[in-house]
């Protein structure tokens, strides 16, 4: 998740901002993938809920496909 913010254009101070949230989320992601072996991670969008930056907001797309 890290990387992948980082190569969205997070900044490392960024990171560090909201490093509890990014790793929340991470962990999420991670559970539900290691509970439904044939789920597949579509799409990670965010965005911040405030103009200063300071809450910043995750939508997953996890698709779960029933083999």
């Amino acid at each position: 998740m890290f990387n992948y913010l980082k190569m969205k254009g997070f900044t490392n101070d960024e990171l560090v901002n909201h490093f509890e949230k990014i790793e929340e989320m991470n962990q999420n992601i991670n559970d539900i993938l290691a509970k439904n072996p044939n789920a597949i991670l579509k799409k990670i969008d965010f965005n911040y809920l405030d103009e200063e930056k300071t809450k910043l907001n995750f939508e997953i797309n996890i698709e779960v496909v029933n083999r």
